[in-house]
């Protein structure tokens, strides 16, 4: 990790951690963190509104906001032994997260669920697929389990023999 990249870890886990009390607050902050770093440091949003003029990214700085604030927050919910804060704290930061920009955030929070069952079955730590799980299923309640379940179907079966869970165990 470069020592911008440290710099910018640490500023975001601490920014999630001290506003632990106010999830709400902690979301809109986090959005708005490319106010406070130097031009360049973020990815611009694509499809800027007209006007805006958009500074070139800083080679080896040009992070994408969404992907990075998802990866401290999930990186500190699967912190092991235990998280900083109560888990429920991070499931609910991210929620906060998807509802004020659900078009940037939402693909950040696919792509992270993607990747992490696609872990699943590849040795990821047990505790962590039980976060993962409890993480999941959260989000999924809070936004009707609205979700592209037909790349899922891969996973069904008619037969309860052959469910997802028992192709899980097989690996």
């Amino acid at each position: 990790m470069t020592p911008a990249g440290y710099a910018l870890k640490s500023t975001l886990l601490d920014i999630i951690d001290i506003y632990e009390v106010n999830r709400k607050e902690c979301a809109r902050i986090l959005l708005e963190f490319p106010k406070w770093t130097p031009h360049g440091t973020f990815r611009p949003k694509p499809n800027p509104p007209p006007g805006i003029q958009v500074p070139d990214p800083v080679p080896g700085k040009d992070w994408q906001l969404e992907n990075t604030v998802l990866d401290n927050v999930l990186g500190s919910l699967y912190a092991l032994p235990d998280p900083r804060q109560r888990s429920m704290y991070y499931i609910a930061l991210i929620t906060e997260l998807c509802k004020l920009s659900p078009s940037t955030v939402g693909p950040a929070v696919g792509k992270s669920i993607r990747k992490l069952y696609g872990l699943l079955g590849d040795g990821l730590d047990v505790e962590v697929g039980h976060r993962f799980a409890e993480w999941f299923s959260a989000h999924m309640s809070n936004f009707n389990f609205q979700w592209v379940w037909k790349e899922w179907s891969v996973f069904w079966s008619p037969y309860p023999s052959r469910c997802l869970w028992v192709d899980l165990q097989d690996t």
